[in-house]
């Protein structure tokens, strides 16, 4: 007999202190996500920008744990995307060292980094990568060695019913279109299509509306 204690999720608003399980997460998931970018930019990045992303007052991360407490999945956003890009630019320099081994093995990356640079340093923030004020849902990400769809969706629903309770009546996201999958659960879950942007490097991704 299946032991239900085995099967189940937990879900909490995710801690500083677990920067290190949202980069490995989110390695894992940009390995097998086509077209995915920020993972070929290293853990030690990664560990960086969530370390820092936990730290901002408007956003709001959760993170799914099984029995043995091992991160399966999160889910992060924030109230105030305009704040979240004011606070990269400021930390420019901290993330620029947690580069610096990726740029030595993979020269051919800085480009991409400085395009998107570029981005954050721009004065209004353009919208050619997506979007950039008011709240935004940033990545929902589950392991793919943890294959539970149910689950994966209810942490995508409680997400927004805290975002909701904060009085807030919609939430921006992007999706790249090659990412058949989330592009799926996003129409079932409601999600309007606004827009499509082509990102520099050549990327179609679609602008996302969810009504609460």
């Amino acid at each position: 007999m299946t032991n239900p204690i085995e099967n189940r999720i937990f879900i909490r608003i995710a801690k500083k202190s677990d920067h290190k399980v949202l980069a490995d997460i989110h390695m894992e998931c940009g390995k097998a996500q086509i077209d995915a970018f920020m993972h070929k930019l290293g853990k030690n990045f990664l560990q960086t920008y969530y370390r820092i992303l936990l730290e901002e007052k408007n956003s709001i991360v959760l993170i799914a744990l099984d029995h043995n407490g091992y991160g399966v999945g999160f889910h992060s956003g924030t109230m105030k995307a305009e704040e979240h890009l004011q606070n990269m630019k400021r930390h420019k320099f901290v993330f620029g060292l947690s580069l610096l081994p990726v740029f030595i093995k993979n020269p051919k990356i800085i480009k991409e980094v400085l395009l998107r640079n570029g981005y954050l340093s721009s004065k209004s923030n353009s919208s050619s990568f997506g979007v950039n004020r008011g709240p935004r849902g940033e990545y929902w990400a589950w392991r793919p060695s943890a294959k539970d769809p149910e689950n994966s969706l209810r942490l995508h629903k409680i997400w927004y019913n805290i975002i909701k309770e904060f009085g807030i009546l919609s939430v921006k996201s992007e999706v790249d279109l090659s990412n058949k999958r989330v592009v799926k659960s996003i129409k079932l879950m409601g999600g309007i299509f606004l827009d499509e942007v082509t990102l520099p490097d050549g990327r179609k991704r679609a602008i996302v509306e969810y009504k609460l």
